[in-house]
């Protein structure tokens, strides 16, 4: 058990408050497993149930209540705040992580382009080397290729000559195989022609086709606007409907506004009734106590009674043995000693018992008599002043104690919807049972 636990006990909410405050764990369980809340829960509904207004006076276990349970809200929004710095924080490490990695890629790459661009004017060194030793070798080729060309050009121009004659030739039958091109050529042109007349009156009948659908499409769709026009003529204008709407949602406001007012009403009495009864459990507790205090008037008379006849019935013994009394004084069971000695018969028993003995010594018929008028003290029988017919004013057990359809017990503002832990009755609110 914890300090904070002992503070909800005995209802001191400035208790909790302050070791609360001072860090006192609210989340830790006693032997049978009940945290702080739960404890001053329950002991709010006991004093509650017990209808103890001198003890609720004392002590607030609605306060305790109250106290715990805005302290578990707070801890859980710090409980989240710290859930929700964590995530921030993992994030935020999530993001330099993508950071430095492209980073490295960046690196990477520009790594790998100054790679490339080295091997690019490696390739580009090796390409001129190349492109330079077979400029070389052209150059020498071409020189022996000039001495050859020399030597051949005379007989080239022998066959030169031989191939003009043969070219005027070939020129005079490309010319005939010219003219033959163009004739087919001209045909081919006429055949391309005809087809693209003939395309172009298909696609004027595909234009006057598709104007004529157009122009049945508006007509449809001006017949289908006259027919939503007759239509909207009939229909009700739109702000009678707009007035029809509002005048639903001005009735259904007053409703809501009367039956908050109701409900209200019905709070109000309520917490008037619970007073009524804590002030009438009240009287009826006085009352209660009054009667405990003449009943122990009348016991104690009844003891006092009962010794006075005892006291007579040994001065009568007394006077009986010895012709002398004590007159009443000195105290009885030195009386009742002197008594059994001077007999010489010793008993055993309570001092009744022993001065009844004595009686039936000294005379058996006096002593039946003395007992026959002794008072007969018997157990009294435990009967309830409701029992015996008395009204001691006291009412019956308060609403609030036995749960329906008024004020939470805790907090005394929302209605009862749960049940409490002690008495299994519905009287508290949601959250109160917390």
């Amino acid at each position: 058990v914890t300090a904070l636990m002992i503070a909800a006990i005995q209802g001191h909410p400035a208790v909790v408050l302050r070791l609360l405050r001072a860090g006192a764990d609210a989340k830790a369980r006693s032997a049978d497993g009940r945290s702080a809340l739960q404890i001053a829960k329950e002991e709010a509904a006991k004093v509650l149930a017990t209808a103890d207004a001198a003890s609720a006076h004392e002590t607030d276990h609605a306060g305790c209540v109250r106290a715990l349970t805005e302290h578990a809200s707070a801890m859980r929004e710090a409980e989240a705040a710290e859930k929700a710095a964590e995530k921030a924080l993992e994030a935020k490490g999530r993001r330099e992580q993508r950071e430095r990695e492209e980073a490295a890629a960046a690196r990477e790459r520009e790594q790998a382009a100054r790679q490339r661009e080295a091997e690019r004017a490696a390739y580009e060194a090796r390409r001129a080397a190349d492109a330079a030793a077979l400029e070389e070798q052209r150059r020498a080729i071409a020189a022996e290729a000039e001495a050859k060309l020399a030597a051949e050009r005379a007989a080239a121009e022998e066959t030169l000559r031989a191939r003009e004659a043969e070219r005027r030739a070939a020129e005079e039958a490309q010319r005939e195989e010219q003219r033959a091109a163009a004739a087919v050529r001209k045909a081919a042109q006429a055949e391309a022609e005809r087809r693209e007349k003939e395309a172009a009156d298909r696609r004027a009948e595909e234009e006057k086709a598709k104007r004529i659908a157009k122009a049945a499409e508006k007509k449809a769709a001006r017949k289908e606007g006259k027919a939503k026009n007759k239509e909207a003529k009939k229909a009700p204008p739109a702000f009678k409907l707009e007035e029809e709407r509002r005048a639903k949602a001005a009735a259904e406001v007053r409703a809501q506004e009367e039956r908050a007012a109701q409900l209200a009403a019905e709070q109000e009495s309520a917490r008037r009734a619970e007073r009524e009864a804590a002030e009438l459990a009240g009287a009826a507790e006085r009352a209660a106590l009054r009667e405990d205090a003449e009943l122990a008037e009348a016991l104690r008379r009844s003891e006092v009674d009962a010794e006075e006849a005892l006291a007579r019935r040994v001065s009568r013994c007394e006077e009986a043995v010895s012709s002398e009394s004590t007159g009443g004084g000195g105290d009885l069971q030195r009386r009742v000693d002197r008594m059994e000695a001077s007999l010489g018969a010793a008993t055993e028993g309570s001092l009744e018992e022993r001065v009844s003995a004595i009686e039936r010594l000294i005379e058996p018929e006096a002593a039946e008599a003395a007992e026959q008028h002794l008072p007969v003290t018997e157990p009294l029988a435990a009967v309830s002043l409701a029992d015996a017919g008395l009204d001691t004013g006291r009412p019956a057990a308060p609403e609030s104690t036995m749960g329906g359809e008024t004020s939470c017990i805790i907090c005394f503002e929302r209605p009862k919807s749960h049940l409490a832990v002690p008495c299994s009755h519905l009287c508290v609110c949601g959250p109160c049972s917390e």
